[in-house]
């Protein structure tokens, strides 16, 4: 996500960071670390950061407090006062960390639009109303006039095509833990087009036998097609 260029970047606005799915807040102190990091490396001389973490469950956080000396990214106070006040502050004043608690669907659209999005919301099985097109497209909907980057775990050919059908520009991410690769979206077309989703993965979408969405009617898988094939990310080239 580019996070410490980005704190680096002498913007007077704060620098807005989405956690969707704080979890076990793996994401979440990642940003914190490399804030310290970059805090320290610059005097304090860096870009104000909000962190906004959505959770329905805090269960995995409140057990994997209890138990951090299996959890290193834990060793912090952070967590712990998240979990007490929902609301945690760095000693410079430069890094606020809130949670928002409920479902992401009903809360998002009362939260300032991020800069950057980790969205890491449980998986599209057992989680499936946060990964459909009509939610993407209410997400997209809400970011647009924002230039907004999402990162994703997830390489589903079927989310990639949703994301494209809602209108984000798509791109292969780096890869993490097993995963080879994981996925970018944009609500503007990057700067680094070279990792953009391409012709060659368009033909491979065609012939996948996870096209369309299983619900899907005839007209509907039409739509869904007719988008992505006359997104600005292929009509381009």
């Amino acid at each position: 996500s580019k996070l410490a260029l980005n704190l680096r970047d002498k913007d007077n606005e704060p620098l807005i960071i989405w956690d969707v799915g704080l979890g076990a807040a793996h994401n979440a102190m990642a940003a914190v670390r490399c804030f310290e990091n970059v805090f320290k490396e610059l005097s304090g001389n860096i870009r104000k950061l909000e962190i906004i973490s959505f959770e329905n469950d805090l269960d995995p956080l409140k057990l994997a407090t209890k138990n951090n000396i299996y959890f290193p990214h834990l060793h912090h106070s952070a967590p712990f006062k998240l979990l007490q006040n929902h609301l945690w502050e760095h000693s410079s004043g430069l890094l606020t960390w809130k949670l928002v608690q409920g479902d992401f669907k009903e809360v998002f659209p009362h939260e300032k639009k991020p800069d950057i999005v980790f969205y890491d919301p449980f998986s599209p099985k057992t989680n499936s109303e946060l990964w459909t097109v009509d939610f993407f497209k209410l997400l997209f909907k809400y970011l647009k006039e924002k230039d907004v980057s999402i990162y994703t775990y997830s390489s589903s050919t079927l989310v990639r095509a949703s994301l494209l059908c809602a209108g984000f520009y798509v791109a292969s991410g780096v890869g993490t833990g097993p995963k080879s690769n994981t996925t970018k979206a944009f609500t503007f077309m990057p700067n680094e087009e070279e990792s953009l989703l391409n012709s060659e993965w368009l033909k491979r979408w065609q012939r996948s036998g996870s096209q369309f969405p299983n619900e899907y009617d005839e007209n509907m898988k039409k739509n869904f097609s007719d988008a992505i094939i006359m997104h600005p990310q292929f009509t381009k080239h």
